[in-house]
């Protein structure tokens, strides 16, 4: 067979492979070169495997929506009954942690600066809520900027404006 010709009928199946056609059966000519053409042929014999290896299955379908939805709803909601007792616990150990914990130091440290436990214990505990209050504060504070900075409304309650959970009833 002719060079040119091989490389027409190449750039023809090559097009087709790539548009998604590969599969279907070649045109006229295209068929009659393939009939004398054994490396022609063999081309299409590779591109036919290649386009078969390179068309990974989707990861997110409707189908797999479907069923994940419908799984979830025969679930229900998961309820970790085995967390409640612990929550009085872990209550304490933060109190104890961020408040207790830095009043004791405080009044610790002051103690010899202010010549009296009850003074000291009374400054470390003003200086340890006014810290919390401030930093509860800025990080409100920051929030209210990241809401009102970001370029989509954020919905009512939404602490993260960029975080957006759709959920469809089929």
């Amino acid at each position: 067979m002719r060079t040119d010709d091989c490389r027409v009928v190449r750039d023809s199946l090559l097009d087709q492979a790539l548009a998604g056609v590969g599969e279907g059966s070649p045109p006229g000519a295209v068929k009659e070169h393939l009939r004398h053409c054994p490396g022609c042929a063999k081309y299409l014999e590779g591109l036919r495997a290649a386009s078969g290896l390179s068309r990974p299955e989707p990861l997110y379908t409707p189908a797999l929506r479907r069923r994940t939805l419908a799984a979830v709803a025969k679930a229900g909601a998961i309820r970790p009954l085995w967390l409640a007792p612990l929550l009085l616990p872990a209550s304490a150990l933060s109190v104890a942690v961020s408040v207790v914990a830095p009043v004791w130091l405080l009044t610790f440290l002051l103690r010899p600066l202010l010549g009296s436990e009850w003074l000291s214990l009374g400054f470390a505990f003003a200086l340890t809520s006014s810290t919390g209050l401030a930093v509860a504060g800025l990080g409100l504070a920051l929030l209210t900027w990241r809401r009102t900075a970001s370029s989509a409304p954020a919905p009512a309650g939404a602490l993260f404006p960029e975080v957006h959970l759709e959920v469809h009833h089929e």
